[in-house]
């Protein structure tokens, strides 16, 4: 009797102890080092991707950041729909636009380039683009969804760490809630994290900031 009782005792235990476990998950390929930029090209060939769409930080791109982006996708024949973010957090009206954009100009993959607005906001693209029947608001963690466009992360700021999460934050301006969704298939593809990208950026774009 007290051998079944210590049993069931363990076995309670062990069920409390998996229902609090929280598991960790990084990108299927994350790549890092000054100049790891240069990999997107590659990375997007080897993933038989012909026509990228690329979300960037409006004030990056006007800063002429992505030339070095621009050269990697060139290089390896890619072509690129650049689409500049607009400054802030992303909001429901700007994710339907960027996706409506995306299937105009048939791309078949998406890069992030950018904070952790911009990278949320290509995770939700990549996300919505693959599953038109459902908005947002609609999805949970528990969602059948199909496969969502290839994506590729490249953060500019550090604090966030939106490049290696499987969450996404979007706000409803009519609301102005946010509508938060963690789902697998909101994990990049890849994550290339290139410390040059960091260097002559305003101090207020790095820590725990959402740009």
């Amino acid at each position: 009797m007290q051998a079944e009782l210590q049993t069931a005792l363990f076995n309670a235990f062990d069920t409390l102890n998996l229902q609090q476990m929280k598991s960790f998950n990084v990108p299927p390929v994350t790549l890092h080092g000054v100049g790891a930029l240069a990999a997107c090209g590659p990375q997007a060939q080897s993933r038989g991707l012909r026509h990228l769409f690329v979300m960037v930080d409006s004030f990056l791109h006007q800063a002429g950041m992505t030339a070095g982006l621009e050269r990697s996708l060139a290089m390896k024949g890619i072509a690129m729909t650049l689409w500049p973010c607009p400054a802030g957090e992303p909001c429901v009206t700007d994710v339907c636009a960027a996706v409506a954009q995306l299937r105009d100009a048939r791309c078949d993959g998406v890069v992030a380039f950018g904070g952790g607005s911009v990278l949320d906001a290509a995770k939700a693209v990549a996300l919505l683009v693959a599953n038109p029947e459902q908005t947002l608001g609609e999805m949970t963690e528990h969602s059948e969804l199909r496969p969502r466009l290839p994506l590729i992360a490249v953060p500019t700021t550090a604090g966030t760490g939106s490049e290696t999460t499987n969450v996404t934050v979007i706000i409803d301006a009519v609301s102005g809630r946010k509508q938060v969704l963690a789902h697998a298939s909101l994990m990049p593809d890849v994550a290339i994290l290139d410390a040059a990208l960091t260097e002559g950026v305003p101090a207020a774009y790095h820590g725990n900031d959402r740009d």
